[in-house]
């Protein structure tokens, strides 16, 4: 037993487990945190954030959590139609519909929209 003891804390044996465990930390590291190798996760444009009623009628106006959400998917509505990639019929659909119902809440500018409706009619 004191054999095996004394084998364990050898400095080659605390040396090979310390450079595994480095291994295996920088593995992690690197698995976990390198950019994704496939397209942002679908829905991302299709699913707008919810306002009520009174906030899409013009009632009421965007509270501070909501405004932030609409500004957040406009952003990524401009990114996904700057994008080379056509947009698909999902996403034409709900661009669109945002563009006929919501758009007020928005506030997208002349050169937006008409960049919007660009990609709309694109195939």
């Amino acid at each position: 037993m004191d054999r095996f003891l004394r084998m364990s804390t050898s400095p080659h044996t605390t040396t090979a487990w310390t450079i595994v465990g480095v291994a295996i930390i920088a593995g992690g590291y690197f698995l976990f945190s390198s950019t994704p190798l496939v397209p942002p996760a679908e829905g991302v444009v299709t699913t707008p954030p919810a306002v009520s009623k009174k906030q899409l009628l013009g009632e009421e106006t965007l509270g501070d959590r909501e405004a932030l959400a609409v500004g957040g998917h406009k952003e990524r509505i401009l990114e996904r139609i700057a994008s080379p990639r056509p947009l698909t019929n999902e996403e034409k659909g709900a661009i669109g519909s945002i563009m006929l119902t919501q758009a007020h809440l928005y506030n997208f500018s002349g050169a937006e929209r008409e960049a919007i409706f660009a990609a709309l009619q694109n195939e």
